[in-house]
């Protein structure tokens, strides 16, 4: 069912999400070498990992995989940014925006440790986790419309960017106090 599907997407990517962050973490602990070899060679593997955790998000959020029989929803959509304050009453609310936040912190993170030289900074993070965001709301609203994805009616909503873009602001503040911590 429906139901059972999703628990299973979200646990597919939340296992993505930790093989991805243990093999980051070895690769951190691996080598303390300051020559500009590896430095370079660090730039160009964070680079990859940056490419491909936006995959990830890609494949969960614009790309559904469809599975035939499953019971197609209605379009949905969500423009209250009050209904944030549902997850003070609603634990279902609580996880979700939770999970908003997490998936977009790995983005920040990566993005600074990348060549991507917009992500050195709290400003350009935050950019590219609420352009990257707005980008996914407006392409799942475009497959709703354009009836894409029919057996999997995506939902837009206006929190899911805020939840995002707070996500990308939390994962720079983490790897800049990591930066900040181990230049010692």
């Amino acid at each position: 069912s429906g139901v059972g599907y999703e628990f299973l997407m979200k646990k597919f990517l939340l296992i993505s999400i930790l093989v991805v962050l243990i093999i980051c973490l070895s690769y951190l602990y691996g080598g303390k070498s300051n020559d500009a070899n590896m430095k370079e060679h660090k730039e160009v593997f964070w680079t990859g990992m940056f490419a491909f955790y936006i995959c990830i998000i890609v494949s969960f959020t614009i790309l559904p995989i469809r599975i035939p029989g499953e019971i197609p929803y209605e379009f949905e959509y969500n423009l209250n940014v009050l209904e944030l304050f549902r997850a003070f009453t609603n634990r279902a609310a609580l996880i979700s925006y939770c999970e908003n936040v997490l998936l977009f912190m790995p983005v920040t993170i990566f993005g600074y440790k990348s060549s991507v030289h917009v992500a050195k900074s709290l400003k350009g993070g935050v950019l590219i986790s609420l352009a990257m965001s707005v980008g996914i709301e407006l392409l799942q609203g475009a497959e709703a419309v354009l009836s894409i994805a029919e057996d999997m009616a995506p939902i837009m909503d206006v929190n899911d960017v805020i939840c995002n873009t707070v996500g990308g602001a939390i994962g720079y503040m983490i790897i800049r106090f990591y930066t900040n911590q181990h230049k010692r």
